[in-house]
């Protein structure tokens, strides 16, 4: 049995979610469900309503207060309801997962669509693209990125969602390829992620992106200067296709659907 509901912890993308699964909203407590994103406890909840199959798929900073930070929502529930099954969308989740002992399986689960071509290679741009979301500029690196900036002042940078326009947030996602166009390259100093939709949306397009992830196309920093040294190197490339990063992308990404069967789960 194919899997159909699904409870959306990810406001943001739950439209771009259910249209890539062919998702329904839950309704009923007696079919198998996908939880994408615990980050309320009306999610909790619905997972605790249900009777049947819940696959909580984890997406990245829930998991840290699920396992580091118990007092931030009851997830009691969920560690005794016996019908839970987990995935780890990135090496860090499924990281805090074992630590706190959760048995689960590792997926690069993700909302972007592959199959619609929107996020396809094209000559590298002049400009660096970057995101920190301004209620959490520490775990966004925001530090990190002004640092950057200032030793890179000849670059323009493509900086979404600073601290100071608190309202500025990119989830215009028809409209990410256009601004990916103008890069060379993206900067995601995080702390910690999951599958990140910036990395693997640069990626698809022939990006590479400063990032201490796993996904095709991140590159692993240290210290700041790291990281323009390594932006120094990709500069070179402006003007090149790097079709080969996209093909990569697309394999790590294209994810078989058999975890949406219950069979799978038996």
């Amino acid at each position: 049995m194919r899997i159909k509901q699904m409870i959306c912890g990810l406001a943001n993308f739950k439209t771009r979610i259910a249209n890539k699964y062919g998702f329904v909203p839950y309704t009923t407590p007696d079919e198998p469900a996908v939880a994408f994103g615990v980050y309320h406890q009306t999610t909790i909840d619905k997972i605790l309503h249900s009777n049947e199959l819940t696959i909580i798929v984890w997406a990245g900073t829930d998991v840290y207060d699920f396992c580091f930070r118990p007092h931030v929502l009851d997830y009691t529930g969920i560690t005794q309801k016996k019908n839970v099954r987990h995935v780890a969308i990135s090496k860090w989740i499924s990281n805090d997962l074992s630590k706190c002992g959760i048995p689960h399986i590792c997926l690069p689960v993700n909302v972007v669509s592959i199959d619609k071509g929107k996020f396809k290679p094209v000559p590298l741009g002049t400009k660096i693209y970057c995101y920190s979301f301004a209620l959490r500029p520490n775990l966004y690196g925001r530090a990190v990125i002004d640092a950057v900036k200032k030793k890179l002042s000849d670059i323009e940078f493509i900086d979404i969602n600073n601290p100071t326009n608190t309202a500025n947030l990119p989830f215009a996602s028809d409209k990410m390829s256009e601004v990916y166009k103008q890069c060379f390259i993206g900067l995601r100093p995080t702390v910690h992620d999951g599958c990140s939709n910036t990395v693997v949306e640069l990626g698809l397009m022939g990006r590479r992106c400063i990032h201490n992830g796993w996904l095709p196309g991140s590159i692993p920093w240290n210290r700041v200067d790291d990281i323009v040294r390594n932006i120094r190197e990709e500069q070179k490339k402006i003007g090149s296709i790097n079709n080969l990063l996209a093909k990569q992308t697309v394999k790590y990404i294209d994810v078989p659907d058999d975890w949406l069967y219950t069979d799978f789960w038996k």
